[in-house]
């Protein structure tokens, strides 16, 4: 009669490992730290005129942002997936807050921005200096007045030394 022990597992077997092969758990039993102590927080452009309401729906649940500012100057949300009420119930869902601040994009002269920061309306810069974290959606007409917004945000940034910003313009 042999006197062997055979010991079974509940789980996959997994193969002995191979001589002279070393084995080293995941962690190796060292904790995992966080040192990212200047995350990059996004300014997402939504060019409202090129979106539908899935698209506009999976943005504001990927990215939370903390403010969704509606720059348009004639505000609608007739878009195919989506109405007002949906909208703003994401938003509500979301825990974002709805800030209107309308530019006239019909009067600026394309040029006007290149120089200066001045179409940035003031409420977007007090968001971006005096917010410490979160995402930032800013609701635009078009993908021409995304452009001309990303520009004149990246001269604005760049002249107050503001950092850790990342601006995107969604598709």
């Amino acid at each position: 009669m042999s006197r062997f022990l055979r010991i079974v597992g509940d789980g996959p077997s997994e193969a002995p490992p191979e001589p002279g092969e070393r084995r080293v758990p995941e962690h190796s039993g060292q904790f995992r730290f966080n040192f990212d102590v200047d995350p990059v927080r996004r300014i997402v452009l939504i060019p409202m005129d090129d979106i539908d309401g899935v698209r506009l729906h999976d943005l504001l649940f990927e990215l939370e942002p903390v403010a969704a500012m509606d720059l348009r100057y004639a505000v609608r949300f007739d878009l195919p997936g989506t109405n007002r009420h949906r909208f703003f119930g994401d938003l509500q869902h979301a825990h974002t807050l709805y800030i209107r601040e309308p530019i006239e994009w019909h009067s600026l002269e394309i040029g006007s921005f290149a120089l200066d920061s001045s179409i940035v309306p003031p409420r977007l810069f007090h968001e971006i200096i005096e917010r410490e974290d979160g995402h930032i959606l800013l609701l635009v007409p078009n993908r021409k007045d995304a452009g001309v917004m990303a520009s004149a945000l990246n001269i604005a940034l760049t002249s107050r030394r503001t950092h850790g910003w990342r601006i995107e313009q969604a598709a």
